[in-house]
């Protein structure tokens, strides 16, 4: 599952990599917030999510926007 996040990151540097893995966290423990959940709830619903492969997708695509936002060419996903 972190094999998209490696070869993400030997094309970028580690630190942008977990600078969008770490606002993907927020982002969604943010969206599970607005669902009125308990704090426990919201914590088994992140921790849910950056076990799963959502959570590879998202940072994924957010790695291929700022590729392309700077033209630094397409990142390809293994298959």
């Amino acid at each position: 599952m972190w094999d998209l996040i490696k070869m993400l990151s030997s094309i970028t540097s580690q630190k942008l990599v977990d600078t969008v893995a770490n606002n993907t966290i927020l982002e969604f423990y943010h969206e599970a917030e607005k669902l009125g959940l308990s704090n426990d709830q919201v914590h088994d619903k992140v921790n849910e999510f950056i076990s799963s492969p959502l959570f590879v997708q998202r940072v994924g695509e957010r790695m291929e926007e700022l590729a392309a936002k700077f033209n630094v060419g397409e990142v390809t996903r293994p298959h």
